[in-house]
């Protein structure tokens, strides 16, 4: 969850609808409400993809299917990371087999879904983690 973007967005979008009141910055009002709503809908669009592929794909799935369905994503570990960046998991929330994990977050909420796959690039385990 990105709190200060979040509310950089309800900021922009606040002071948007403000200046809309005003005939001398309903332009920029305009641009400014237009703007924060196109980033939600960006953002939202971006989490439906690793949504459909947690909902959808099997295990044994390859990492390309993964790919096809969820889109890129910015943080790929080697299993050892926990859904914060940088923290460590312990030895008994290691998944086996697990050498590369594929980490997909929203913008908005602290919810986040992970693909873990083996050395073979099959999909052995998936998680959803909320409100961590």
């Amino acid at each position: 969850m990105n709190v200060f973007g979040t509310l950089a967005i309800i900021a922009v979008l606040v002071a948007g609808i403000v200046l809309l009141f005003f005939r001398q910055t309903r332009g920029l009002g305009a641009a400014l409400a237009l703007l924060a709503i196109a980033f939600v809908w960006a953002a939202h669009d971006r989490y439906a993809g690793p949504s459909q592929a947690y909902e959808s794909l099997p295990l044994g799935a390859s990492e390309s299917d993964l790919a096809k369905v969820a889109g890129f994503s910015s943080r790929i570990t080697d299993g050892s990371e926990w859904v914060e960046a940088g923290v460590r998991r312990i030895p008994e929330e290691l998944i086996p087999g697990c050498v590369r994990e594929y980490w997909y977050n929203y913008f908005f909420l602290p919810d986040a879904v992970s693909f873990c796959f083996d050395r073979h690039g099959k999909l052995i385990h998936k998680g959803r983690y909320s409100s961590w």
